[in-house]
């Protein structure tokens, strides 16, 4: 059980930190949350993947080609708000909705 507390506070800290993204920071505090997030966002892929929770597999892998930072993809200042806040909301929800078995 300590597993899903651990990772539903790190999809929350992720959440923040992409809604903090909307103030202006250095370019390495968005390299290093668009590696958070590719992080987050594989780990939840592995989870659905595992549960055969093939919807939100989606969702998750979406996210994590937008934000990889190997081939960044290039948007503008406020596209890329939209895109923090509605992936900060998706993370959000997904602390309802997305639950996956323990069971390895």
């Amino acid at each position: 059980m300590t597993e899903r507390y651990v990772f539903a506070i790190v999809r929350l800290v992720n959440a923040g930190l992409l809604a903090w993204a909307l103030a202006r920071h250095p370019i390495g505090y968005y390299t290093v949350l668009r590696v958070v997030t590719t992080g987050v966002s594989l780990y939840s892929i592995y989870l659905c993947m595992k549960d055969k929770q093939v919807g939100w597999g989606i969702i998750f892998s979406a996210i994590a080609v937008i934000f990889q930072p190997i081939l960044p993809l290039r948007m503008t200042r406020e596209t890329w708000r939209y895109v923090d806040l509605i992936t900060a909301a998706i993370l959000v929800i997904s602390l309802r909705f997305f639950s996956y078995s323990k069971a390895s």
